[in-house]
């Protein structure tokens, strides 16, 4: 309903129960006239989109519920309009981003190179080597990201060595599958 994505869970009751059900009209309407309520709306929306990433994402797999719990309030939320783009290619980048709803694309010019969903960060690449981003990634659709600035990256990796480690895991990850499609393609070519 705040990022105005589609939903990325269904809901199933198990017993007998009561819903009430609000148009997300009437709340939109009630949140314009209440900047109170839409604050708390936010916060709530925020918070839930922050908790359920965090357990998606093996990026945050070796940190406690504890550790968890202590970096949620240090993530920006970013609401991508569809074709928006996050990272351009050849650019400094200065965040890691991860994936809450919806999805990106990251792209070599007309190339799609992967396509990243819920969980899945990017931007570590170009965040812990300090070089230009490789590629652009854009948004897909209607999307939400969480950003992470180098600065607070910085600090939760001195405190929550985990982090850093999974970082690095998937860099090493990202780079050895960007290498073994230069090679295969080089191949095609020779061939």
């Amino acid at each position: 309903l705040v990022a105005a994505t589609d939903r990325t869970a269904r809901v199933t009751a198990i017993s007998d129960a009561w819903l009430l059900d609000v148009p997300a009209e009437s709340i939109e309407k009630l949140a314009g006239r209440s900047p109170r309520l839409a604050k708390v709306l936010a916060n709530y929306a925020r918070a839930r989109i922050l908790n359920n990433v965090m357990h998606a994402s093996g990026l945050f797999s070796r940190l406690t519920e504890d550790e968890r719990r202590s970096l949620l309030p240090r993530f920006e939320t970013r609401i991508l309009a569809s074709g928006e783009r996050l990272i351009e290619g050849g650019a400094p980048n200065h965040s890691l981003f991860v994936v809450a709803s919806g999805s990106v694309q990251v792209r070599d010019g007309d190339s799609i190179v992967a396509e990243l969903s819920v969980g899945e960060g990017v931007g570590e690449q170009s965040l812990l080597s300090r070089k230009p981003a490789g590629f652009d990634v854009i948004s897909e659709g209607p999307s939400v990201v969480l950003e992470l600035e180098r600065d607070r990256f910085d600090d939760l990796a001195v405190a929550h060595p985990g982090l850093l480690a999974e970082a690095y895991r998937l860099l090493v990850e990202r780079e050895q599958k960007g290498h073994q499609a230069r090679v295969h393609d080089a191949a095609e070519l020779v061939i």
